[in-house]
């Protein structure tokens, strides 16, 4: 290689920089050598480790056993007799660990330049916390303007174990890494081992992929493989806009977010992803990996109970197995169970209608197999009376159809005759909580009628809001639980 190309050697004064960076207290690799004796003879030892690191870099070959590791497992909790109660620790040497701060310092503002905004791990003035301020400003801006938003977090599995190194070596070239700093890396990595001990006996195991655990350079190698995989995304249609700019995905290092306007959308780019992610060895996680939907699932709900705890679904609707002779309260916490949506423009109730699809992992209680048989498609209504309805998620009835009479506080088609909780179904009507339901009086009969939510005409004035029931003025709230005493009549809002 002419000379001017060559990658300018290591100073002491970035071995020195490194060296005084690197923390104590820390178990030392298979040479037991510290972090501390090191610190102690920095003056005569980082003049010779700058010419052994200048040597590695140049040659593009390390001293044998340095790059090796000791592979110890740690204890979690449980039975120490059992192995699955173990974590693996890999031990690197302290030399081993200062060559590769001093090279991270050299390519990290190289591979931070490459990196999009759309990544906050491992990087100067990147916070997580921009990241939730986004989420937060995105579901806020769904929920107020009612547009549609799809979430998927995604999980890889053992992401920094699995990288295949073959393909690194591409990536940080194309990213703008000097190839003797390539060849370096690739030396260390050709040579590694991992040393685990049997009784008296040491075990070498050669290490063919993923970055090692405990090395500085680690994340940034993996950061930079996963910004290789998202740039052969083509996803310019794809994403929501924000302030002029389309925004697919956020990241902070391995967990990824997926962000899409539909659930079409969504699933393409999970399958683009996946497909090309498995190139580079990272495989994402079916059963870790989290989907969010919009509307229905926003106030989706785990059960607590169902197949495999210890007791099955009820065959009817919890209406209906109250009302038969088989007992009360199957697994029912209450007769009725309604509650406003999250933009209190409408009453949700478990949903009682067959699902268009079928509903995320999250909510879905029913066995794999009910799905092969046709006739047994009704089970899964998700809802339906053929299991219970503590249901796994809540949708308004409004979206069976757009003229008939449903849930919406703002559809002023709603408005029944025996309207005994007093409500108004207008334009400006919202969904409110009754905690003690709708308590009538008429004459010496007393009638309470176990309605906890209703329908009422809003107004905002003087900066307090004001709500209006049936032939009624507005009333004013002053704070939560207020008694409101309207033609005999007492509500709690």
């Amino acid at each position: 290689m002419p000379l001017e190309d060559q990658c300018p050697p290591f100073l002491e004064s970035e071995v020195s920089a490194a060296l005084r960076t690197m923390k104590t207290g820390r178990t030392p690799g298979h040479n037991h050598i510290t972090t501390e004796m090191l610190k102690w003879s920095e003056r005569s030892l980082v003049p010779r480790f700058t010419g052994l690191f200048n040597q590695c870099l140049y040659s593009g070959l390390v001293p044998e056993k340095m790059a090796d590791s000791i592979t110890i497992l740690l204890h979690k909790k449980g039975d120490s007799a059992d192995l699955k109660n173990y974590r693996p620790i890999s031990l690197l040497s302290v030399l081993y660990k200062l060559l590769t701060k001093v090279i991270n310092q050299r390519i990290e503002n190289i591979l931070d330049a490459e990196q999009s905004r759309e990544q906050a791990g491992f990087r100067k003035g990147y916070s997580t916390v921009d990241h939730l301020h986004a989420m937060n400003e995105l579901i806020e801006r769904s929920n107020e303007y009612q547009m549609p938003l799809f979430i998927a977090f995604i999980d890889y599995e053992k992401a920094f174990d699995t990288v295949e190194t073959n393909s690194l070596w591409n990536v940080l070239q194309e990213q703008g890494v000097h190839v003797q700093i390539i060849s370096l890396l690739q030396g260390i990595y050709t040579n590694a081992q991992s040393l685990i001990r049997l009784g008296e006996t040491i075990i070498p195991i050669k290490v063919c992929r993923g970055v090692r655990q405990g090395d500085t350079i680690s994340p940034k190698l993996f950061t930079a493989t996963l910004e290789h995989v998202l740039r052969k995304m083509e996803w310019n249609d794809y994403g929501v806009s924000v302030n002029g700019n389309q925004l697919t995905n956020l990241r902070f290092a391995d967990d990824v977010v997926l962000i899409a306007k539909s659930a079409q959308e969504l699933q393409a780019m999970m399958t683009d992803l996946d497909k090309h992610s498995l190139d580079y060895g990272l495989k994402i996680s079916d059963s870790k990996t989290k989907i969010i939907l919009p509307d229905s699932f926003r106030k989706a709900e785990n059960m607590t109970w169902g197949k495999g705890l210890g007791c099955d679904f009820v065959k009817k609707s919890c209406l209906s197995w109250m009302r038969s002779p088989q007992g009360p309260y199957p697994f029912c916490t209450q007769e009725y169970d309604m509650r406003c949506n999250a933009d209190r423009k409408s009453k949700v109730s478990c949903n009682l209608i067959r699902s268009a699809s079928r509903v995320t992992a999250d909510y879905d209680y029913n066995s794999p197999n009910l799905y092969k048989d046709e006739k047994n498609r009704a089970i899964v209504a998700y809802g339906q009376e053929q299991i219970a309805d503590y249901c796994p998620y809540y949708r308004v009835f409004g979206e069976i159809s757009k003229e008939a009479t449903d849930t919406r506080c703002t559809y002023s088609g709603n408005m029944y005759y025996n309207n005994y909780s007093l409500e108004i179904f207008s334009r400006s009507a919202r969904c409110f909580s009754l905690e003690e339901g709708i308590k009538v009086k008429k004459k010496l009969q007393r009638t309470t009628y176990n309605m906890k939510v209703g329908c009422y005409e809003t107004s905002c004035k003087g900066n307090r809001l004001h709500i209006k029931m049936q032939s009624s003025k507005f009333y004013p709230c002053y704070h939560a639980g207020q008694f409101i005493h309207v033609e005999k009549v007492w509500i709690l809002v």
